[in-house]
């Protein structure tokens, strides 16, 4: 950081959490605005991982310190038009974490394709005849999307826009939420849901509201609406709290003990996390270690083997391993990539 600047910045989180993704300074450079002098001071929003946030930067020189400067990333934000709301409705305000909408030009992200990093929620998005080319390296599979549901995988999947423009409509939902849609095992279900195929008519009268809302607030409305009437009565009470357990942990989780603890035996406990959720208790878990180990490459200093002691790594190697698994990356590389990965993820 360029020592003639005073330079501070604050990180909120439209939610609970602290996973940050976004190397600030870094974006500034790359965007040319390190030269610019006075005092500036810049909202961005943006969504990676399924997480909205927003980052403040204030830079300051004693020289013109009133000065105000509309910089890059500012007019790269504008046009791209992220908005983000929370559920009005109680009960999904607790299975979802966030509607969201951006629409932009492909132009102002990245055109190439983009590995998608394992991330601990479900995705719903709605491409407004403007789909995407998600491809699943792992099973060697490539769809078209416009409307969709991801799930809660370790599988190395890619995704590349298939227009010159990005909009898309969709919700940030809890790994178990998809459970109160359907009564069908959630682990039955392909790697990228066809929402069509799965919920039919419903589907095709939900897309014609949404090609008829102008402005966001009807669009969330028309997404809280389609989530309430098809909300099904079931007991989820031990999934939930099992990821609750999951995600709020701070040392190595064993099956066993997660299973005594909830009072249920070890294979109650990875029928429910196949049936709710759609994987194992155990990659689910290694899911939300990768979000806190993305979250420190990305906006710590800690030096590799820091980050591995502090995730319950046996040693590097196992860190290496298990990240190269899951990735693609080793945690180096991973560290050298993340600053540049595109500001959606899908």
């Amino acid at each position: 950081m360029n020592t003639s600047n005073q330079i501070s910045f604050q990180l909120s989180v439209l939610r609970n959490s602290d996973f940050a993704v976004l190397n600030v300074w870094h974006l500034i450079r790359f965007c040319g605005c390190e030269q610019y002098s006075g005092t500036f001071k810049f909202r961005l929003i943006l969504m990676k991982f399924g997480i909205a946030y927003i980052c403040e930067l204030v830079a300051s020189k004693k020289n013109n310190p009133t000065r105000k400067i509309k910089t890059k990333i500012q007019d790269k934000m504008d046009k791209a038009n992220f908005t983000f709301q929370k559920p009005k409705n109680a009960f999904l305000a607790s299975i979802v974490d966030d509607y969201f909408y951006i629409d932009t030009l492909v132009s102002e992200l990245n055109p190439e394709p983009e590995f998608i990093i394992p991330y601990p929620r479900i995705t719903f998005g709605y491409f407004f005849n403007h789909p995407f080319t998600a491809t699943n390296q792992t099973l060697n599979e490539s769809a078209i999307v416009n409307i969709s549901i991801s799930k809660i995988s370790t599988q190395k999947i890619i995704v590349q826009p298939n227009s010159d423009r990005i909009k898309i409509c969709g919700a940030h939902i809890n790994p178990f939420a998809l459970a109160y849609l359907t009564k069908t095992p959630i682990h039955s279900f392909p790697w990228l849901i066809n929402t069509e195929d799965l919920f039919g008519d419903i589907t095709r009268k939900f897309i014609k509201r949404l090609d008829k809302a102008t402005d966001t607030e009807t669009m969330f409305a028309e997404v809280e609406k389609v989530f309430l009437d098809n909300l099904l009565v079931r007991d989820l009470s031990l999934i939930t709290e099992a990821v609750n357990i999951i995600e709020n942990s701070e040392e190595n989780i064993e099956i066993s003990k997660l299973a005594k603890e909830l009072g249920v035996t070890d294979r109650t406990l990875r029928n429910h996390f196949y049936d709710y959720v759609g994987c194992s208790p155990k990659e689910y878990i290694k899911i939300v270690k990768l979000k806190k180990v993305a979250y420190q490459l990305a906006q710590q200093k800690d030096s590799l083997t820091e980050i591995a002691y502090d995730n319950q790594y046996f040693d590097q190697a196992h860190f290496i391993k298990e990240l190269k698994e899951v990735t693609g990356f080793t945690p180096g590389e991973l560290r050298k990539e993340i600053a540049n990965f595109r500001f959606l993820q899908f």
